[in-house]
């Protein structure tokens, strides 16, 4: 037969063949995609993202130095960080102890008020029972447990409050299920030993003016006469890196055996790169997070904000309060909140592009569906993307409050089946 005239007869029988087979091979195409892998959805859920920014911080307040003019032992009669009134005694200082010898028996004395302060926060508080070991059990182990975090996390200072918060605990839990007659009799044996070291002519200072703060011999930094409140007045970015480097200044012919702080205020100078000022207006409050006073957050006013030549920025930032535990540092580490994002929390892997519209897909009555999105902010493995439709008027249909998103699944496209 002509191949012409067979074309003709049987056209249209090849044409519905051809067609028969492509719906054959959409059918098994979509029947393998269907069962390709399965699907991984997670509710669209609303989240605050909030921003922080780290960095290096200065201590600046008025301090006044305890002076002698001999060097002695000194033993504290307050407590640092305690609040004394006018004409409190404060710290003794005895003469009399060997220049050889005073560094070490300064020490020993240190250790020994440590521990007879510790055995004195030991004591059962009236009307305590045996129901309460376990408790003092707990946390002298929460105790252990916080130690072990600070010293992953390098923050020295909070050591020996923990350290004192763990044995305080275990006394107590001794003392209750055992006797109180060993805690007594540690006690005068600190106390003993303590009194073999006062030797000599004692001096006793005395808080001379106004209700301050008290902070023994070993807060002294011989930074206090140099990050003044005066200083900060006058106080530029190149001037400040000066400061920085500066070495510690003590009065001369002086022995310091204390201060006081008789100003509620005090001011932190933050360092930041280029840019970060930006993220800060003089005379807005922002809240600060200090990692070695045990993670304590405080809220900061911003004062002023100081450019150096180099573009980077010295903020100075000020309290009026003097929370009880706070470390008073000269240099420690801040963490600060400088914004945070409201929106919905899009996981990474969630994001697919679609036509150059950002989005991602849901599984909504069994068929993949493409949503879009609006990316506020883009974090570490998630983006917080708008709550609400910034664009109503675009076709794309915009993502929801609890539509299913897909974060895992294989050839996903607009429109594919899921049995």
């Amino acid at each position: 037969m002509n191949p012409n005239r067979y074309l003709r007869t049987h056209a249209g029988r090849l044409v519905l063949t051809f067609l028969l087979l492509c719906l054959i091979v959409y059918t098994v195409y979509h029947a393998v995609g269907n069962t390709s892998g399965s699907l991984i959805t997670t509710p669209v859920r609303t989240a605050t993202d909030t921003q922080l920014l780290g960095g290096q911080a200065w201590l600046f307040r008025d301090e006044t130095l305890l002076t002698h003019t001999e060097p002695g032992l000194v033993n504290s009669l307050a407590r640092n960080g305690e609040k004394v009134s006018r004409n409190a005694p404060l710290t003794q200082v005895w003469v009399g102890t060997p220049a050889d010898r005073l560094e070490q028996a300064q020490a020993e004395l240190d250790a020994l008020n440590r521990t007879l302060e510790v055995l004195e926060e030991s004591e059962l508080p009236p009307g305590s029972s045996l129901s309460q070991a376990d408790g003092y059990r707990d946390a002298a182990a929460e105790g252990l447990l916080q130690i072990r975090l600070a010293l992953r996390e390098g923050s020295w200072s909070l050591l020996a409050g923990l350290e004192d918060e763990v044995l305080t605990a275990l006394n107590r839990y001794a003392a209750l299920t055992g006797s109180s007659e060993e805690l007594q009799a540690a006690r005068d044996e600190a106390e003993q030993a303590r009194q073999s070291l006062l030797s000599g002519s004692c001096v006793t200072l005395t808080n001379h003016q106004s209700s301050s703060y008290y902070y023994d011999h070993t807060e002294v930094d011989g930074y206090e006469t140099l990050f003044t409140v005066q200083a900060l007045q006058s106080l530029t970015a190149e001037s400040f890196e000066a400061l920085k480097s500066a070495s510690p200044v003590m009065p001369e012919g002086q022995f310091v055996a204390g201060k006081l702080c008789g100003e509620y205020s005090w001011y932190l100078a933050v360092e930041f790169p280029a840019g970060a000022g930006e993220l800060f207006e003089v005379g807005a409050s922002y809240r600060f997070r200090f990692p070695e006073s045990d993670g304590m957050e405080l809220s900061l006013s911003c004062e002023r904000l100081l450019t150096g030549s180099d573009g980077g920025t010295v903020a100075v930032f000020r309290s009026d309060v003097t929370p009880l535990g706070f470390h008073y540092l000269r240099s420690q580490r801040v963490e600060i909140t400088v914004g945070s994002t409201n929106g919905y929390y899009i996981p990474q892997q969630a994001l697919r592009t679609r036509d150059g519209t950002p989005g991602v897909y849901v599984f909504e009555d069994s068929t993949v569906e493409f949503r879009r999105i609006a990316v506020l902010y883009e974090g570490d493995g998630y983006l917080i993307a708008a709550g609400t439709d910034p664009d109503p008027e675009n076709d794309v249909p915009y993502l929801s409050l609890n539509d299913l998103m897909i974060t895992s699944g294989k050839n996903l496209y607009e429109g594919k089946v899921y049995q």
